[in-house]
């Protein structure tokens, strides 16, 4: 299944140590965001299932989206698994937003693939940032649509050219 973003975070900044849901944290609120906005998102919570392969399920959502979303912290700077999700959003050439949640620094392994990335500071102003990461999204998302509706164009061009080739040459000549 195609979704238009991969949401990456550390789990320890959405529920707490008994599983529960944190109130108002940031994670919910960029769901919630989302949805609002008719932004579809692969999250792991909703996109893997008990017994199904864990690592292949992430890396076939990372992907089959367009856009993989970062959400930076402290906890998740410490992550090697993020590391790994962000190193493949990467190699999937992958348009990545940070989302920076506190002013922790990122780890080598990240920074080695987005350190100079622009990203949005949900510390300085967070009505701002979500503002701006809905837009960064859509602008993305509305690009990425008319891009393919340009390349499906002239792909079907070239088979119409191609089948008005093959008429004329199957004509016999009189």
């Amino acid at each position: 299944m195609k979704y238009d973003v991969f949401i990456s975070y550390s789990r320890k900044d959405y529920v707490d140590k008994n599983m529960q849901v944190i109130p108002g944290n940031i994670v919910s609120q960029i769901k919630d965001l989302l949805d609002e906005n008719g932004i579809t998102y692969w999250f792991d919570e909703d996109g893997i299932y008990a017994g199904d392969p864990f690592a292949s399920s992430v890396a076939k959502a990372i992907y089959y989206c367009d856009v993989f979303l970062y959400i930076s912290s402290e906890r998740s700077n410490l992550s090697p698994w993020i590391s790994n999700e962000v190193a493949m959003a990467f190699a999937y050439k992958k348009k990545i937003i940070p989302v920076r949640i506190d002013d922790s620094s990122y780890n080598e392994s990240i920074a080695l693939y987005i350190q100079n990335l622009d990203y949005v500071d949900y510390g300085a102003n967070p009505d701002k940032a979500m503002a701006r990461l809905v837009s960064s999204v859509t602008g993305f998302l509305s690009r990425q649509r008319k891009l393919r509706a340009e390349q499906e164009r002239k792909a079907r061009e070239e088979e119409e050219r191609l089948r008005l080739e093959q008429e004329q040459e199957q004509e016999p000549d009189v």
